[in-house]
């Protein structure tokens, strides 16, 4: 978010032509609110700013429900023919902007905006089933809460992110994701989305990017289940073969 209560203008890197086309038709929505700053507008859709800005920069694209719920509360304060685009055009573009592939990279992205740990990074963490790891203090050892992994990785990602410790926040990702149930998995990731935290659920995903196909498929089916449809995407087209991508 840029100063003085403004938003950027640019698009998430990942955004071909289709989701740009709907972005753009997203934004006129979201501008057609009579303020200019994006916590506001947030309080008005009855969204979290942070899932707000996903979508504002098409970092993100909401569930049909989800786009529904945000243009019925505008219409609530607007009259029909001050509605910048219809509902069933904005979803025709929504459709095909939600068939543009993941970038299955993005977990790269967790690096790209957080500085490389100094030499103050604290020392390893081990999770159940995996190697040693760097972890944002020792404090988050996942080994003596097996009933509880899904709070503990949560907590160790969130403090590693906050400190600006990147290996901490891929390590805990690749680590977890190892240890992990299919469950606890989706419980994870629902859990990272529901606070805005995306980077950090796309991380936790590709961190087991090397897992079967089969095993890919399962989580992708309790990830649908869950209805976390994106990610499941996600998952599944971080299984196939570059050729098929």
């Amino acid at each position: 978010m840029a100063a003085l209560g403004h938003v950027r203008e640019t698009y998430w890197e990942g955004c071909g032509a289709d989701r740009r086309k709907y972005v753009k038709r997203f934004r006129g929505l979201v501008r057609a609110i009579p303020t200019r700053k994006q916590e506001a507008r947030a309080r008005h859709l009855n969204v979290p700013v942070s899932t707000l800005s996903n979508y504002w920069s098409g970092r993100r694209v909401p569930r049909a429900k989800a786009l529904s719920a945000m243009y019925q509360a505008l219409c609530r304060s607007l009259a029909k023919d001050e509605m910048p685009v219809s509902l069933c055009e904005l979803e025709q573009l929504r459709s095909s902007a939600a068939k543009v592939s993941r970038d299955v990279k993005a977990a790269s992205n967790v690096s790209s905006r957080m500085p490389l740990a100094g030499p103050e990074t604290p020392a390893l963490l081990s999770v159940p089933g995996s190697g040693a790891v760097p972890a944002p203090r020792p404090a988050a050892d996942l080994r003596n809460v097996p009933s509880g992994i899904v709070g503990q990785t949560l907590e160790a990602l969130n403090q590693a992110q906050a400190a600006g410790n990147r290996r901490g926040v891929l390590g805990i990702s690749w680590s977890a994701s190892k240890a992990m149930t299919t469950e606890e998995l989706c419980a994870t990731v629902s859990a990272l989305d529901e606070g805005g935290s995306v980077d950090l659920a796309e991380a936790v995903l590709l961190g087991g990017r090397e897992r079967s196909q089969a095993d890919s498929m399962r989580l992708a089916l309790a990830l649908i289940a869950a209805g976390q449809t994106s990610y499941a995407e996600l998952v599944m087209r971080s299984a196939l073969p570059p050729e098929l991508l």
